[in-house]
């Protein structure tokens, strides 16, 4: 009897302490849930993936139909952000047409791989995407990369939305914003594929508030932003001056600057035609900093039209930022990417703008508060808008602090604040996803 009731209480004993350690238990797992709990509003000011890999940023899978997306000099997306130091790990593909690269695998950073996909057509490529996603990217974790970037809204949405239904990642699509003649030539499946993609995508990005206004329309539930750009247009403008126009041309009261390449099919001759009676006035000059095959051209047309000694070619400069800063009136005819860097220079300098409108500009600026905007080709315009400057210094002052302003508001200068701002507009892409 003693030893029965003996066996029991060493029983009861075992029973206790199996009860305490499995309570321990339950406890320690009830805490280390909870603490990996991240209210929503913690997560977007912190890295999102820190409490269960131990990293402090994500690893991006980018796809895009642009060979040229990453600079070899300096491992950018943008031409200045230093994508190996936004992400612990980037995977760039690249969807294009013709014979196969090479090499279509290589590492061209520390944390940067970059994948060539090669096909006969470009319907074909993500297909052949597809089949190099499951033989790079599949390990026996699962699927490596933590978010996919499309950047464009065809070929390579359609393989980052096959990518991320599959694997279950969240996905960001980056719609640009194009002119309506690049967007009526596009095949007809190309314009397909986007309006059936892109309102898929949870977070979409784009470069320009009109895009961004038309894409929330059609898709008000998703995430939607600009893409951070970045501008160090007015740390550079800011310093000491070296040269002032008025003082290198005495002759000249007044000068009108023109900056860009003298190339077959550029504008200058639209540029040329406007100035023309502007320069009736013998005090006022124009200054054109560009080469080019068509300067001999150039020089022809303005001995026609009997202006030759008010107009002034240099072929190159070394401080150019000093012609920004001391030029009366900036005039941009081109709609190139060359000649929007042009306008944030000019805008960043404070200048009085007459230009040619684009997406970027009709973005940045209003017309007649802030620049004069002239349908391309519209030389009669651009006439009357040089006149109403020429003849106004009220709307020279006034034009000139709006500008300056819009370049500090809305284009980014600090590196830290912008990488960090472009860091955070992919990795949204995360919140977005869990949140749904």
């Amino acid at each position: 009897m003693s030893s029965f009731h003996e066996k029991e209480s060493v029983e009861a004993r075992a029973q206790g302490a199996l009860d305490v350690v499995l309570n321990q238990t339950y406890q320690n797992a009830r805490r280390a849930h909870t603490e990996t709990q991240v209210p929503v509003s913690v997560a977007r000011q912190t890295p999102l993936l820190t409490p269960t890999t131990g990293r402090s940023h994500a690893r991006a899978l980018f796809i895009t139909t642009d060979v040229s997306i990453l600079s070899q000099t300096t491992k950018s997306l943008d031409g200045f952000l230093n994508i190996s130091d936004v992400f612990d790990e980037v995977y760039i593909m690249v969807l294009r047409t013709g014979i196969p690269a090479k090499y279509p695998v290589l590492r061209v950073a520390t944390n940067v791989w970059l994948y060539t996909v090669s096909g006969k057509h470009a319907w074909h490529t993500p297909w052949l995407a597809w089949r190099m996603i499951l033989r790079e990217f599949v390990f026996a974790e699962g699927f490596r990369p933590d978010v996919i970037i499309a950047r464009d809204p065809y070929e390579s949405a359609l393989v980052a939305m096959m990518a991320s239904r599959h694997f279950d990642r969240p996905c960001q699509v980056q719609v640009p914003a194009e002119r309506l003649p690049l967007y009526v030539n596009r095949p007809y499946w190309q314009k397909w594929l986007r309006r059936w993609l892109v309102p898929l995508f949870s977070s979409i990005r784009t470069d320009t508030t009109e895009q961004l206004e038309t894409l929330r329309n059609k898709n008000p539930h998703a995430d939607i932003d600009i893409i951070p750009k970045f501008r160090s247009y007015t740390a550079q403008l800011d310093g000491t001056r070296t040269l002032f126009l008025r003082e290198k041309y005495p002759q000249f009261n007044y000068i009108i600057l023109y900056v860009g390449e003298l190339q077959i099919g550029s504008s200058i001759f639209n540029a040329l035609d406007a100035v023309r009676n502007v320069l009736r006035n013998q005090r006022v000059g124009f200054v054109i900093v560009g080469d080019g095959p068509v300067l001999h051209d150039c020089q022809k047309r303005v001995a026609l039209l009997g202006i030759t000694e008010q107009v002034i070619f240099e072929r190159s400069v070394e401080t150019l930022v000093d012609y920004f800063c001391s030029a009366d009136t900036l005039l941009v005819t081109d709609v190139n990417s060359d000649a929007d860097d042009v306008v944030l220079y000019g805008a960043a300098a404070g200048l009085p703008m007459v230009m040619t409108d684009t997406h970027i500009r009709q973005d940045l600026f209003v017309d007649g508060r802030d620049v004069v905007l002239c349908r391309p080709g519209d030389v009669t315009a651009l006439d009357k808008g040089l006149s109403r400057l020429l003849n106004n210094p009220v709307d020279r002052t006034v034009y000139g602090r709006n500008v300056r302003r819009i370049a500090e508001v809305r284009l980014h200068s600090d590196p830290t604040t912008y990488v960090q701002a472009y860091q955070e507009s992919i990795e949204r892409a995360i919140v977005v996803y869990t949140e749904a």
